[in-house]
């Protein structure tokens, strides 16, 4: 479900930025001999008043190699962030992190920074009984949006005051552990299955292959794998 959720909004986002740039393509790309595929009416900025005029919607090959491109960029980037919360507990989150070969500081550092939304998703909820408790309703809140915000205080005031105690407990029991003066051990050791090694030679494998052939390939101007049009697109895809 978190991946068709990634997939909806990178198209989305892309498709959107497209429409609110009105087709506009990276800099840098020749497009003095765009290859139009076929336009729609639209709407374009102008720098006169009324700021908006008809302008056509083009679809070359150009810009769509482009979005694509965009989608590629943001599942990439959706790779690398999202399978680590979703395959990791968040108590051995820290611990992963140290096994790689991060520092203590760092490690314990994204340990802390993972739990922090569930404690204080967990004081909320408290709260949140506990003042109902005394007659509290949040769902019958009246006034403005300045008003209503001024009502909630008996709600952010705990749970803020709640979060700073609870930090400085960390900070106590961390100084009173001489956290920092030498070389931390976990309770928990994480040992690496086989299929954990094989992912990790592959990744690293695919990871040195793309960058050697980006290196040595000279895709941009007449290496041995320049198969590329000048523009950067394949020449099957060129009308």
């Amino acid at each position: 479900r978190v991946w068709y959720f990634i997939i909806a909004l990178n198209v989305m986002l892309v498709v959107f930025n497209y429409f609110l740039s009105a087709g506009s393509v990276v800099q840098g790309v020749d497009l003095t001999h765009q290859h139009v595929l076929f336009s729609i009416p639209f709407i374009g900025f102008s720098g006169k008043p009324p700021f908006f005029v008809p302008k056509p919607l083009i679809f070359s090959v150009e810009s769509i190699t482009f979005m694509i491109t965009q989608g590629l960029r943001n599942f990439a980037i959706a790779m690398l962030a999202i399978p680590i919360p979703f395959t990791t507990h968040p108590g051995l989150m820290g611990i992963a992190f140290k096994g790689m070969g991060v520092s203590d500081r760092f490690a314990y550092a994204i340990d802390l920074s993972f739990r922090f939304l569930p404690s204080v998703t967990r004081d909320f909820g408290t709260t949140l009984d506990a003042q109902r408790a005394r007659g509290f309703e949040i769902d019958k809140l009246s006034g403005g949006i300045f008003s209503k915000i001024a009502k909630l205080a008996p709600m952010v005031v705990p749970v803020v005051i709640g979060s700073v105690v609870g930090a400085e407990d960390i900070i106590n029991a961390m100084e009173l552990r001489c956290f920092g003066m030498g070389k931390r051990s976990w309770l928990t050791v994480l040992h690496p299955r086989l299929v954990d090694r094989v992912v990790i030679t592959l990744t690293l494998a695919a990871f040195f292959a793309i960058t050697l052939l980006n290196i040595l390939g000279n895709f941009y101007s007449a290496g041995f794998l320049h198969v590329l049009h000048v523009q950067g697109i394949p020449q099957f895809l060129i009308p």
